[in-house]
């Protein structure tokens, strides 16, 4: 019997770590997470005030539900720099950003209504090639990580180079579909079939995302001001299921300044 309400004692210890940790009320970490990356990308491809082009003074996105700060997806975005001190992040919120992160969903082109099998394909291989990602917080490397994810498609859960997940460093694998939103305000204006579904009132569609993000659990900074810098270097082939994706190379650095209550 004692032993019995150990257990129960240790997984509820468990539980409540997760919940206070990311703010979600789950005990599966994973799934939750796929969720919340659901809403990053929800955030990020509806949000044009938020582009890089647009020069904002702060790109960010909060989600009071599940109590994250978005920040900027940095692919092949050159160098920026961010003042987000105007609006403090409250105290137990996490910061979410990737260093590389991919989605594909049921409303793209090519892949309307398809199954979960050939969207999350074209999410992985999105993400094929090989990426570094170095983090720093407040001048402290945080992160340092590279990873080889060949041709994406192949790639297994923390397989390639035996990565380690530590503290900051999350790789976020498809196991199921999340809900993406579409909306008059999409900043991928040539990316769906149907357009026309979403230009009066915006709708959810099945999708599929990667991930090699970065989540910073402020409960764990001191109130005020701090600085994070995420520099990424990734260069992805040919994909080998797109003859029209040439592949890339870049280097991008991002600057935030931010306040914590």
């Amino acid at each position: 019997m004692l032993s019995l309400f150990c257990c129960i004692v240790a997984v509820g210890l468990l539980l409540f770590q997760f919940q206070y940790t990311y703010g979600v009320n789950t005990g599966n970490d994973h799934i939750a997470l796929e969720k919340i990356l659901g809403k990053y990308w929800s955030w990020w491809t509806n949000s044009p005030e938020d582009q890089p082009e647009k020069n904002p003074k702060c790109s960010m996105g909060i989600d009071n539900e599940d109590s994250f700060v978005f920040y900027l997806n940095s692919f092949d975005a050159g160098d920026l720099a961010y003042n987000c001190t105007d609006e403090p992040i409250p105290k137990g919120y996490s910061i979410m950003f990737p260093i590389l992160s991919s989605l594909c969903s049921q409303g793209d082109k090519g892949l309307y209504t398809k199954p979960f099998q050939e969207i999350r394909d074209c999410a992985l291989d999105l993400d094929r090639g090989k990426v570094k990602g170095i983090v720093f917080l407040d001048g402290k490397l945080i992160v340092n990580m590279t990873k080889d994810n060949g041709n994406g498609i192949d790639m297994k859960p923390k397989s390639a180079n035996n990565l380690t997940q530590n503290k900051y460093y999350k790789e976020i694998f498809p196991s199921d579909f999340v809900n993406l939103l579409a909306s008059s305000n999409t900043t991928l204006a040539n990316n769906w079939e149907k357009p026309e579904e979403f230009e009066k009132s915006a709708v959810y569609y099945k999708g599929v995302e990667h991930c090699e993000c970065v989540i910073i659990d402020t409960s764990d900074l001191n109130p005020g001001t701090h600085k994070l810098k995420y520099i990424v270097d990734s260069v992805g082939d040919q994909s080998s299921i797109n003859a029209a994706d040439k592949g890339w190379e870049f280097m991008s650095n991002a600057t935030y300044q931010f306040v914590t209550q």
